[in-house]
């Protein structure tokens, strides 16, 4: 051990300073972050608009370390016209750039592209509410974030297209099932539909999913959001403007928190925001142009699913802004629920009051 230590002596006083170069902390942390980082145009893609860049994506997601990120860069407009995969322990860096879908997809049914970004393969048309039955509930999938990309749908047909085939317009843009501590943040929801064609199924699901976050995001003219048998999903501080349908939904599960989501004007007659989940939040929400019904609190037993409890038992529904529609809060299927300090205002004529509990069947 001596002579070793002597040895080591030796060669270190042999050297010269010049010969002697240490990275500073910054420098190592610096170079351990740029090797995570994964670009999708060093596979192909060229995000002009144009070029479809789906195999790009799914070449660079496959190479993409474990924390690593896939970054796309401020500016480009990715192309997408298949399913990309989703895996664990990564992240998307959208930095603002755009994925649109290709517009050809909706020139055709049984295209057999119904999702951007899945943990699973969406096999077929996500239609079925609140089924998106797809996933077993077994976790499979964790740490997953998508941050500050804009998605374009794109979905532009001639109204009897559409209502020809308004089941095919059905889509996810983010799906995640049978996924824990995964979230979509800061991203935006865009497309072309309009008041006359459009398909009231939501762009991100979370199904069969723990602890998964939607929060910050802005939607306009797409249904945002819908949630299935997850537990401790949060969706908050999410801007909504034109909404389809119900623009945030959870069938069944518990522990949900459903707070300070501002949403503007809905097309269908539809709940705003439905929540058929056991012990959960509902505070702190904004519905500035309620089309039927702000808030409903459970909803009736579904045949389909006659297992399954479509409640909403000791759930609490309190500091909520309702204004317009026909009823305020709707409870339809709970016990042990609290609705409180809710602010309910111009119902219609039917309706008596305009304060708290307003509405409130």
């Amino acid at each position: 051990m001596r002579y070793l230590i002597l040895l080591l002596l030796l060669s270190y006083t042999s050297c010269t300073t010049e010969e002697l170069t240490f990275e500073t902390e910054t420098e190592v942390l610096s170079r351990i972050a740029q090797s995570l980082k994964v670009f999708p145009e060093d596979y192909g893609a060229i995000g002009d608009g144009i070029t479809l860049d789906g195999d790009a994506f799914i070449n660079a997601i496959a190479d993409v370390p474990e924390g690593g990120r896939l970054v796309l860069k401020k500016g480009k407009n990715y192309v997408i016209g298949k399913e990309i995969l989703l895996k664990s322990n990564m992240t998307i860096a959208g930095n603002g750039a755009e994925i649109t879908v290709d517009p050809l997809n909706w020139a055709k049914v049984n295209s057999g592209f119904y999702a951007i970004f899945s943990t699973v393969h969406v096999y077929d048309k996500p239609y079925a509410a609140p089924g998106f039955n797809m996933g077993d509930g077994i976790t499979k999938f964790s740490n997953i974030s998508i941050q500050n990309v804009t998605f374009n749908l794109n979905r532009d047909a001639t109204k009897q297209f559409v209502k020809d085939n308004i089941i095919h317009f059905s889509f996810n843009a983010v799906r995640f099932t049978d996924t824990e501590n995964s979230r979509v943040t800061n991203c935006r929801f865009l497309d072309l539909q309009t008041e006359e064609t459009f398909t009231i199924m939501p762009v991100v699901a979370f199904e069969r999913s723990i602890n998964c976050k939607f929060t910050y995001n802005t939607s306009n003219n797409c249904t945002p959001f819908n949630n299935s048998w997850g537990v401790g999903t949060i969706v908050n501080k999410n801007k909504i403007d034109n909404t389809p349908s119900t623009a945030i939904e959870m069938y069944v599960g518990n522990g949900h928190r459903i707070t300070q989501n501002t949403i503007g004007t809905q097309w269908f007659d539809a709940s705003t925001i439905g929540v058929s989940s056991d012990y959960s939040y509902v505070g702190g929400n904004i519905l500035t142009d309620n089309r039927i019904i702000g808030i409903t609190l459970g909803h009736a037993e579904s045949p389909s699913y006659p297992d399954e409890n479509f409640g909403s038992d000791y759930t609490v529904c309190k500091n909520n802004y309702v204004t317009g529609g026909k009823v305020g809060i709707l409870l339809q299927n709970g016990i042990g629920v609290k609705i409180l300090i809710n602010t309910i205002e111009n119902l219609d004529k039917e309706s008596v009051y305009t304060r708290d509990n307003a509405g409130i069947i």
